[in-house]
């Protein structure tokens, strides 16, 4: 069954992104599967490998949002704390879960060990979802939902957040790429902007691009709304409108 939800906030683990080891490519996946879904993401917080800032910053995120994705700290070393900090921030005890034990027994067999059952430790409640072409399944607690800090396996963990999560309603979107830099267009665009407060209008510079100088883009999740955004700002900005297809560009 299909859970709608609104918006999702992200609490990203692991002392290797706050001391730059490590690319958090993770939150950039998240954030594109869940404007798919039709889902805001309406904040990420990295936090390191500590079960106090792990606790406090999934309270805070819980306050906030429908759902929460966490990344990282889920394996079996000594910086894992990430069970612990979930099942603290939901007020849950850490419990066996049969379904954890059973899977590491099959897998293992003779040389499943106390490592194994220690993986198997989960908060209270948990519920295990099925991920395709992975053994070990999606762990969600109430709204919660922990992922891998691993990021060829937190992609395969997304397809089941999108086999189980939508939004309410689609994004749309729409872009429009200027041949002129921000400080040329800024009052027009500010114009524009104050004229449709009920859609979201972003802009994005570009300082080497051998076609246009700045990009612009407008997102709602009323077509209509964002017709009409779309349609005052390109008049708005028409001497500096060029055509491109950005299919071609990179999102970083």
């Amino acid at each position: 069954m299909t859970q709608v939800v609104r918006s999702a906030r992200a609490v990203t683990i692991g002392d290797e992104l706050l001391t730059g080891k490590v690319r958090d490519r993770n939150s950039f996946e998240l954030a594109r599967t869940l404007r798919r879904l039709g889902i805001s993401l309406d904040g990420i917080e990295i936090v390191p490998d500590r079960t106090i800032e792990i606790r406090r910053a999934v309270e805070r995120a819980v306050e906030r949002a429908d759902v929460v994705f966490t990344s990282g700290g889920v394996g079996p070393t000594h910086d894992d704390v990430t069970m612990l900090g979930v099942a603290e921030a939901l007020g849950r005890p850490l419990a066996p879960h049969p379904g954890m034990l059973e899977l590491f027994s099959t897998h293992y067999g003779a040389s499943f060990s106390e490592s194994h059952q220690r993986l198997s430790l989960l908060p209270e409640g948990a519920t295990l979802l099925v991920t395709p072409g992975l053994l070990w399944p999606v762990i969600v607690v109430g709204p919660v939902w922990l992922l891998p800090g691993v990021p060829e396996f937190y992609l395969k963990k997304l397809e089941a957040v999108a086999a189980h999560l939508r939004g309410p309603s689609p994004f749309f979107t729409q872009s429009l790429h200027i041949n002129a830099d921000e400080l040329t267009i800024k009052d027009e665009l500010d114009r524009v902007v104050l004229a449709h407060p009920e859609v979201m209008i972003g802009s994005y510079p570009r300082f080497k691009h051998p076609v246009y100088k700045t990009r612009i883009t407008v997102d709602s999740r009323d077509e209509t709304l964002l017709e009409r955004a779309f349609t005052d700002l390109k008049s708005a900005l028409e001497p500096y409108v060029v055509e491109y297809d950005e299919s071609s560009d990179s999102l970083v």
